[in-house]
């Protein structure tokens, strides 16, 4: 438990399925202050070839001064071969920028830190002075990304090589002391400084990923709650609830003419105290699964509407194919066969409906819902009053 919170206060909160995301946005955060760097760099050293080209003598006067210009003239280069390799990453695929992006960037830190040694130990020959190790080693580990056993390999390697060396130096012996403690003070605060803007980006990263899966969780939810709202439990079918997103009037303004089909279950009171709920709920999605086989392929709505009820709304050419359309149905209920349970004498499952036909050329205006529902409820007490498994048109 205690590795496990070291590990996440260093910056290590992901698992492996988070590491992809993390690093992908880790690019996509560091690419842009990477260019600018870049070419920051790449001005400055062009500043500094073209001073001395034009100092006395030149840049070839002494050992020391081609030490500088050879120095200015590879990191120019390699900065520039730098910049060239990620507009070439950034013009194929993401993947590969995503891949090879933070490599190259680690490889630069690398290069600058040991340029930037290279550039203190020249220093030395006319002076006592560390500050371009300073500068580059601070700015590295404040403007890249590395990962902790990156920052301590570059910077701890660096700092060990320019210790190494400025013994060497001609005021190396003397100023060795200072001169290290100093270095590794550097040392130890860049290492500090990049393991906490390491910290943060992957914590920062970690914490948007989080954030991002909980809002897909939550919207998962909305919608399966939203479907539990609208869909009727017992049959599987929309209900009355999903009636009100129904867009009748902007959908089928235009369309031909609209049946609404009202089907009541016949006798299912009498059912349900004869031979228990539990039957009558078979009774009812069996019922439910004769519509669903029925709408198939048909555009339009079936719901629940209540209790033994259910409604039907589908476009149809005319009254005669509506009234086709419902006898077809009551049919196919009437062809179930008992629906009792096993051992008891019962006739066969019907249905009554009640129909209703909206059409423009005869309405005139775009068809609304209560009316359809309203007429099809008064169709449908016709077709029970008239003795039931019938089919009513009104």
């Amino acid at each position: 438990m205690t590795l496990q919170k070291l590990r996440r206060w260093l910056g290590f909160p992901l698992e492996d399925r988070y590491r992809v995301h993390i690093e992908q946005d880790i690019v996509q955060s560091s690419l842009r202050p990477g260019i600018f760097s870049a070419l920051l760099i790449l001005a400055f050293q062009a500043v500094m070839m073209v001073l001395s080209l034009l100092r006395k003598g030149g840049p070839f006067a002494s050992l020391r001064r081609q030490g500088y210009w050879w120095l200015y003239v590879t990191l120019f280069s390699v900065t520039l071969l730098f910049l060239l390799l990620i507009v070439f990453l950034m013009r194929r695929r993401r993947p590969c920028l995503d891949t090879f992006f933070l490599p190259l960037q680690t490889f630069y830190t690398a290069f600058l830190c040991l340029w930037g040694t290279c550039v203190t130990l020249l220093d030395q020959f006319g002076g006592n002075s560390l500050s371009v190790f300073t500068y580059v080693t601070l700015s590295a580990a404040a403007l890249t990304v590395l990962q902790l056993w990156q920052s301590a390999l570059i910077f701890t390697g660096n700092c060990l090589f320019l210790n190494l060396l400025l013994p060497y130096t001609p005021a190396g012996p003397d100023n060795f002391y200072s001169n290290a403690v100093n270095s590794c003070f550097v040392t130890l605060g860049a290492f500090f400084i990049s393991l906490w803007f390491y910290r943060s980006k992957v914590s920062s990263c970690y914490a948007k990923i989080i954030i991002e899966q909980q809002n897909a969780d939550i919207r998962s939810m909305n919608v399966q709650l939203d479907q539990m709202a609208h869909t009727d439990e017992l049959t599987g079918m929309k209900n009355r609830r999903s009636l009100e997103r129904l867009p009748l009037d902007d959908r089928w303004n235009e369309m031909p003419p609209v049946s609404a089909m009202m089907v009541d279950i016949d006798f299912f009171k009498q059912f349900n105290d004869t031979y228990g709920h539990l039957a009558g709920d078979e009774c009812l999605q069996r019922i439910a699964a004769v519509i669903r086989q029925f709408m198939e392929g048909r555009e339009g709505v079936a719901v629940r509407f209540g209790g033994e009820e259910f409604l039907l709304c589908t476009p149809c050419r005319d009254t005669a194919e509506a009234m086709r359309q419902a006898a077809r149905l009551r049919r196919a209920v009437e062809e179930l066969g008992p629906c009792a349970p096993d051992g008891c004498c019962a006739g066969p499952l019907t249905v009554s409906v009640g129909v209703t036909v909206y059409s423009p050329a005869r309405d005139g205006s775009a068809p609304v819902l209560q009316d359809l529902v309203s007429r099809a409820d008064r169709a449908l007490y016709i077709a029970k009053k008239n003795g039931r498994n019938c089919v009513v048109l009104l």
